[in-house]
Order: C-alpha cells, then structure tokens, then sequence
C-alpha cells in the first residue's frame, strides 16, 4: 500500500507539474499573441502613415501638373494672340502700301498730265 501511495503522491505531483507546465505554456502562447497583435497594429499603423504620404505626395503632384498645364496653356495663349497681332499689322503694312502705290500712281499721272 505505501508503495501504492508513493506512486499514486508521484502521479499526482507529476500532474500538477504538467498542468504547471499548461499554464506556462499558455501564457506563453497569449504573451506572443499579444505581441503578434501590437506587430500588426504597428505595421497596420505605419502602412496608414505611408498611404497618407503617398496620397499627399499624389495631390501635390497633381496640383504642379496642372499648374504646369496652365503656365503651357498661358504661353500657347500669348503665342496666339501674338501671332494675331503680327498677322494685324502686316495687313496693315500690305495696305499702306496699296495706298501708298495707289497715291504714287496717282501723282506720277498728275505729273504726265503736267507735262
């Protein structure tokens, strides 16, 4: 019977130390757990940081696109309106010179009738 009891203490103790060793096992798994979770919610957190960079550098992109558009724009305009200006005046020059010849024909027969 002692024999018995030694082997039934043994048992029990070597129970206790399995279940000891559960519990430390399993708070080893909810520690690294936890661990994972604050691991994600960091990466989470930085991978939103990044996206916020990274649509901010795509909205300042876009606005000097489209500032750039319109310093092209505004330069075709002044070309355009430039070229308009030129085309004016040399229309302008083309007939002073039809009234100037106009004029010159005009005088020269003056002077034939003079003559």
């Amino acid at each position: 019977e002692i024999e018995m009891e030694e082997k039934w203490m043994a048992l029990e103790e070597a129970e206790r130390r399995n279940k000891q060793k559960e519990r430390e096992i399993n708070e080893k798994l909810a520690s690294l757990r936890r661990q994972d979770e604050e691991e994600v919610v960091a990466r989470m957190e930085s991978l939103k940081a990044l996206e916020v960079q990274l649509n901010e550098k795509n909205t300042e992109l876009k606005m000097k696109k489209e500032e750039k558009e319109r310093e092209i724009n505004n330069k075709l305009e002044a070309i355009r309106v430039a070229e308009e200006e030129r085309l004016r005046k040399e229309r302008e020059i083309e007939e002073k010179m039809k009234e100037f010849a106009q004029k010159e024909h005009e005088m020269n027969e003056r002077l034939a009738a003079i003559d």
